[in-house]
């Protein structure tokens, strides 16, 4: 344990602070023309050949060392602190000021310093037209005078690390000396993601031709996709890369851009020589933690600054089975693209001076608390203040994805899936009154899941949220930014007024404050509140398709917990036959699912289509009969999945919930379609197409086949839809072709599930597990 540690309990401490920043310099031979030189890669036609450190402290202590300067008046921190809701933290800031001195040099064994030199101008003066202050190393050393009295400068020290932007001159004498932190690389304008390339088209190409003459100056690779105007192109093979015949080839153009998956739709054209060619960055089932990792290498960031375990292990904990599939069209600024990323995916980023490390954090309602701060303890008396986040609040939370073509335009219609959660609880007249909805700009990034989750949490997170403000001493500051703790001071009665212990947040920020007399911090904390916990009931109103209880309505929590999902009066289906209505998801083993449906909840799934009818077609020349068989009809669909997780189901009767006591709802399963009839060619008419299967939706019935090439004849005919009333649960009629198969009321997948109440009206299992 470093002695800053070991000294962390002193009641009565003593502080101090030494700032040291590494500058280059030159040691050995130094001239600037043929004079005498001072030291510097400024002051010298030398090249630096190492660097030396300068010492500055606020302290009148004899510090045992020779050359650290007395000249620090000030010091001002403004730590990163965490945007909440928006991902990306704001950048940390430092200042020191220095007073100035005399009759001393910075580089006092340089040639050039004689001690006349020694003798003129101010101490800072001379560093300053020197050294280029930007990006250089600075180190903040906040020291605590140990019980004994001594001081351990070696291992005494909280490092706070910084890296210099400018030191400017006051108006008063004194030096500013501003620093940045370590991912200040990101900061709006500095730089941009992808790294472009200076690709471009040699000669004119239309819109057939499967090979592209390239310029000699990137080196493309098979595999690659590239964008030229709104084409996505993906390299099938290469040819004389890096000459003045380069070529490129692809499989065909206007093709999907396929890897693991299809990541994108595109739509062939012509191209004119000098065309710019992008070199797109795809991302092929990625893992968000790698996705970030490269983004920050890229711009600049060093590896050694981004903790990649602790990344892996915040990911798994929270993003466990989340993959990012897209192909990146275009460079942005590297801050945008860190936001994008981080706010659909609700992680925060910041950096922390002190381990020195790029950290995140994912937010989800289940995390637990980490520290208990209470109010004359961790946290100084009466210096909490508590204040409504009203930008924040939402009751309804909406984004749209899935961009088929991602060189489209960026409009609405061009995103053809949406996700929306919301809390109606809070918008009656006896809480907020109104509803209130944050819109997500539209994602090319997210697939379903990551859509349902992301407004989920943001919700549940952010449904009524507070900040708080506080004090500490030195002494208590044992929690770190991210850290989610209870707070228990006077602004947070219970509804009895005395102070709550469950009032959940998160630390956004630990600020030093450089006073007279020591250090103290002040604590931002944004308020989390635990909307779930094991055991919590989750109420799920109107018309509902392919549900994921984990995400959707969950908040994916990574423990195991029980817990009870109402259906009032919901009508559920599910959009295909391979779809489950609804399914548990992937809660962590152990857990338990109790599903009450209560006020006539009635939960379907798609009825199997049936298909065209057969068809056939008259030859005059061989005077013969072709005729085509009918396909073959579609199953239905799942209702319920339990996915191995333990599920209770109340049907009627009493349960176990307080606000709905007795439960009122239905599990039917679907039907399958019928299969179709074959083409009659004595008439001549086409086959007629079989009746589809009941369920929500219905399932829609096939066109009857076509008869071609005779003078007379009909199309067969269209047989009925199904309807949401039945029958429920059958398996189609196979007539001329395979029927499909009825669906499955509740499907086990290793789960023990209990009934309560059901009945013969109230549960059809079809294919089911009961």
């Amino acid at each position: 344990m470093s002695t800053f540690e070991a000294s962390r309990g002193i009641y009565d401490q003593e502080h101090f602070t030494v700032v040291e920043i590494d500058l280059p310099v030159v040691n050995g031979a130094c001239t600037i023309g043929a004079e005498p030189g001072f030291g510097t890669p400024l002051s010298c036609d030398q090249p630096s050949d190492g660097t030396k450190t300068y010492k500055f402290t606020n302290t009148d202590i004899n510090l045992g060392e020779s050359h650290i300067w007395k000249c620090i008046s000030t010091i001002s921190e403004q730590t990163a602190k965490l945007q909440s809701g928006r991902g990306l933290a704001s950048r940390g800031t430092a200042s020191i000021t220095f007073t100035d001195f005399i009759n001393q040099d910075p580089n006092p064994n340089a040639p050039a310093v004689t001690t006349e030199v020694k003798g003129q101008g101010t101490f800072f003066g001379k560093l300053f037209s020197r050294q280029i202050f930007a990006n250089k190393a600075v180190r903040i050393k906040n020291y605590r005078v140990e019980a004994d009295g001594t001081i351990d400068l070696v291992n005494g020290a909280q490092t706070r690390y910084y890296i210099s932007e400018s030191l400017d001159s006051n108006k008063n004498g004194s030096w500013a000396l501003k620093c940045k932190d370590e991912l200040s690389r990101i900061n709006d304008g500095d730089s941009v993601w992808p790294l472009p390339l200076e690709g471009l088209v040699r000669t004119d190409v239309n819109d057939t031709a499967l090979t592209i003459d390239v310029d000699p100056n990137v080196t493309y690779l098979v595999g690659d996709t590239v964008r030229i105007g709104d084409e996505l192109i993906k390299i099938s093979s290469v040819a004389n890369i890096g000459t003045g015949t380069a070529t490129i080839s692809t499989a065909a153009r206007g093709a999907n851009i396929i890897y693991t998956n299809t990541l994108s739709r595109t739509v062939k054209d012509s191209h004119t020589a000098g065309d710019e060619i992008f070199v797109c960055d795809v991302s092929d089932n990625e893992r968000i933690d790698t996705l970030l990792q490269r983004v920050l290498i890229d711009i600049g960031v060093p590896t050694a600054r981004i903790p990649i375990a602790d990344w892996i292990t915040e990911i798994d904990a929270w993003h466990a089975t989340t993959r990012v599939n897209t192909v990146w069209i275009e460079s942005e600024d590297s801050e945008d693209v860190l936001r994008r990323i981080l706010t659909e995916y609700m992680i925060d980023m910041w950096f922390d001076p002190v381990d020195r490390e790029v950290k995140i954090s994912a937010i989800s309602v289940w995390k637990e608390s980490d520290v208990t701060l209470t109010e004359s303890k961790e946290l100084d008396f009466l210096s909490i203040s508590r204040k409504r986040q009203e930008s924040l609040r939402a009751t309804r939370a909406l984004i749209a994805y899935d961009k088929r073509f991602l060189a489209s335009a960026d409009s609405i219609e061009n995103y053809k899936k949406a996700s929306q959660f919301k809390r109606t609880e809070f918008e009656g007249t006896d809480l907020f009154g109104e509803p209130k909805t944050i819109q997500f700009d539209n994602s090319f990034l997210i697939d379903k899941d990551s859509a349902d989750l992301l407004v989920n949490r943001y919700v549940n997170r952010y449904i009524n949220p507070f900040s708080f403000s506080a004090i500490a001493s030195e002494r208590k500051v044992t929690y770190k930014v991210g850290d989610v703790i209870n707070l228990v001071a006077s602004s947070t009665p219970g509804f009895d007024g005395l102070p709550s212990s469950t009032e959940r947040g998160q630390i956004t920020r630990i600020n030093p404050i450089y006073g007279r007399v020591g250090r103290t911090y002040a604590i931002d904390i944004g308020t989390y509140a635990p909307v779930f916990a094991s055991g919590s009931e989750v109420v799920i109103t109107g018309n509902l398709f392919n549900v994921n209880l984990y995400t959707q309505y969950a908040g994916a929590p990574n423990v195991a917990v029980t817990i009870t999902f109402i259906f009032n009066g919901v009508l559920s289906g599910s959009t295909a036959d391979n779809i489950q209505s609804i399914r548990a998801g992937a809660f962590p083993a152990g857990s338990k699912i109790i599903i009450i449906l209560a006020n006539g909840a009635d939960l379907q799934a798609k009825g199997g289509n049936s298909v065209k009818g057969g068809g056939a077609e008259f030859d005059p020349e061989s005077d013969q009969w072709f005729t085509t068989t009918p396909g073959d009809s579609k199953n239905g669909a799942v209702v319920y999945d339990a996915m191995g997780i333990d599920t209770d189901i109340y049907f009627s009767g009493a349960t176990p919930s307080a606000a709905f006591p007795v439960a009122d709802g239905f599990i039917r399963a679907p039907s399958g379609g019928d299969g179709g009839f074959n083409a009659n060619i004595s008439i001549p008419k086409g086959g007629n197409s079989g009746n589809a299967g009941s369920g929500r939706p219905v399932g829609i019935a096939g066109s009857g086949g076509t008869i071609r090439g005779a003078a007379t004849g009909d199309d067969g005919d269209i047989g009925n839809n199904g309807t949401e009333s039945g029958p429920f649960g059958l398996d189609g009629v196979d007539n001329d072709a395979t029927a499909g198969l009825k669906g499955s009321g509740v499907v086990d997948n290793g789960a023990t599930v209990v009934f309560f109440g059901s009945t013969a009206t109230r549960y059809v299992n079809g294919n089911g597990d009961h």
